[in-house]
């Protein structure tokens, strides 16, 4: 069969295979403009050497690095109540606020605040039990878990929370009706007109991270194509493809810049291998939500041989078009070398993380 690593570079050379007496079959490398005519738009030749491409096997790298400030580590957070909130009841307001007379007063609210993770709320005439309410979430309430409460402390366990990106939050704790349930709009709405309800405090909710993804295509730009034929094109569901095919050695360059939606950061850059050929990658500008990545790649001398192994079985022969098989049968029942090209095949798969439960718009 073909070899594998220079599939792109066979297909190319069975278009260029001559008819010579009967008993013959001539054999040459293409010329640079008829290489280029075979790998133009709409070519059936430059259509099966994408579909190869995209799919085809190769030694991947990784190429990129994330910066850390991305995917910062988990820290605890601190953030203080209002200032008219911080001073303990007055003498002659410890029995009111014991009884639930006096609204609920939020001093500290601190802890993990991000899915799954645990608040404690420090205040004062909390009472013996009520509810704590989470606003600002979008499409639901969530409902947390009530861990302890104290006159003076709440521990609270946040649910997990998907689907969301990192934001603002209030929180807010009544007493008298509702119990330790984890509160609802409508508890907190009857503790407003009772006047049972702290201040709420706005604190910031840390999205969790969610697995990587593949960058969707749209948002990959090709800048420039380096190379005598150059094809640089991006394809579903996020692949940045280099192929590059000469009649001669031939270096160059490949310039792609990625777009990063909001709320979503780059993760890696994967470089498939799928020739022999060098390749590396460097980042020109990493900042803000655009990067934009070099592909320096060098060609390889490519020779091909048709044998009688799968490329020529009868199966493989009767799946090509009428003219693609005779020229077929006639290089597998030469068996001999076809030809030399050179080239330098790579593919590009960008990955993305963002908030877990969302999906890249």
């Amino acid at each position: 069969m073909f070899l594998r690593s220079a599939a792109p570079a066979a297909l190319l050379l069975a278009a260029t295979i001559a008819a010579g007496p009967p008993d013959h079959v001539s054999v040459r490398a293409p010329s640079a403009p008829a290489l280029g005519s075979v790998l133009g738009p709409g070519s059936a030749a430059r259509a099966k050497l994408i579909a190869l491409i995209e799919s085809a096997g190769g030694t991947a790298t990784d190429e990129y690095k994330p910066d850390p400030v991305d995917f910062p580590a988990p820290v605890l957070a601190s953030i203080d109540g209002t200032p008219s909130d911080a001073a303990t009841p007055k003498p002659d307001e410890a029995a009111l606020c014991a009884a639930g007379k006096i609204a609920p007063r939020i001093r500290k609210v601190k802890g993990d605040l991000t899915s799954q993770g645990y608040m404690v709320i420090e205040g004062s005439c909390f009472g013996q039990s009520g509810a704590v309410l989470l606003g600002g979430f979008p499409n639901s309430v969530p409902q947390v878990t009530i861990e302890a409460w104290t006159p003076t402390a709440i521990t609270v366990q946040f649910p997990k929370i998907v689907g969301v990106p990192d934001l603002i939050m209030t929180v807010t704790v009544t007493h008298g009706p509702g119990g330790s349930s984890g509160g609802s709009l409508l508890g907190q709405i009857a503790a407003d007109v009772s006047g049972q309800a702290s201040k709420p405090v706005a604190a910031k909710f840390t999205a969790a991270i969610g697995d990587p993804i593949p960058l969707p295509s749209k948002y990959i730009a090709m800048n420039a194509c380096g190379g005598g034929i150059p094809i640089c094109f991006a394809a579903p569901p996020g692949v940045a493809v280099g192929m590059h095919v000469d009649t001669t050695p031939t270096s160059g360059a490949d310039i792609w810049t990625f777009t990063i939606p909001e709320h979503w950061h780059l993760h890696a850059v994967h470089l498939v291998h799928l020739t022999p050929s060098a390749a590396s990658s460097s980042t020109i500008n990493g900042s803000g939500a655009q990067k934009t990545i070099k592909v320096a790649w060098t060609e390889t001398a490519v020779q091909q041989r048709a044998d009688s192994s799968a490329q020529c079985s009868p199966a493989a022969l009767n799946s090509l078009g009428e003219f693609e098989r005779l020229l077929m049968q006639q290089a597998c029942a030469a068996n001999q070398v076809v030809g030399v090209l050179y080239d330098g095949n790579y593919r590009m798969e960008p990955m993305v993380r963002g908030p877990a439960g969302m999906t890249v718009p």
